[in-house]
């Protein structure tokens, strides 16, 4: 059973709704509860669900791809052949998880695996000349989507983000990576 709001409170509107109340409650219920942290992570990740449904409904689901798949073609098309590995690590993805998304691109006719130089027992993910005109034709779909999503910040305040962003993704990785 679903508990009625408290205090005759208004049914929550949304995400925005739910950050004022728990802004107007914490300094009583939890004051050393440090609010900027969670609202940072809470956002994140809401921001990247948000972000990643919307270009996969509007940029790559329409031409029979997923955000997912873009993220690997593109990968390949910036930085050449990779291992399943390589790519893996790049989106911090199980290997199973990159090795379905690489088959389905190989099914679609997008990537190959061609023979590693560096070792004979490995492979490497390449992208097929039909792979190519397919990301470049999704980056410069998901550029402008990314853009209009975004229309919100000006350039400068993108730049920032960015960077604040990266920051914050160094250091959660540092700490996952030294097993904290």
């Amino acid at each position: 059973m679903v508990a009625p709001p408290a205090g005759g409170e208004a049914p929550m509107t949304g995400y925005a709704d739910y950050v004022n109340r728990i802004l107007e409650r914490r300094a009583r219920l939890a004051p050393d509860f440090d609010i900027d942290s969670m609202l940072i992570v809470m956002g994140s990740v809401r921001l990247g669900h948000l972000l990643s449904t919307s270009s996969d409904g509007a940029v790559h689901r329409p031409v029979g791809g997923t955000f997912a798949g873009f993220r690997i073609l593109f990968a390949l098309w910036m930085l050449g052949p990779q291992s399943t590995t390589a790519l893996a690590r790049m989106f911090d993805l199980a290997q199973p998880t990159v090795t379905g998304l690489v088959d389905g691109l190989e099914a679609d006719g997008l990537v190959v695996r061609v023979a590693n130089p560096d070792d004979g027992r490995s492979r490497l993910i390449a992208l097929t000349d039909e792979g190519v005109v397919r990301v470049r034709v999704a980056t410069g779909a998901q550029d402008r989507h990314e853009r209009e999503l975004l229309s919100g910040l000006t350039p400068s305040e993108r730049h920032q983000l960015s960077r604040l962003l990266g920051r914050a993704l160094g250091s959660v990785a540092q700490r996952r990576d030294r097993g904290a």
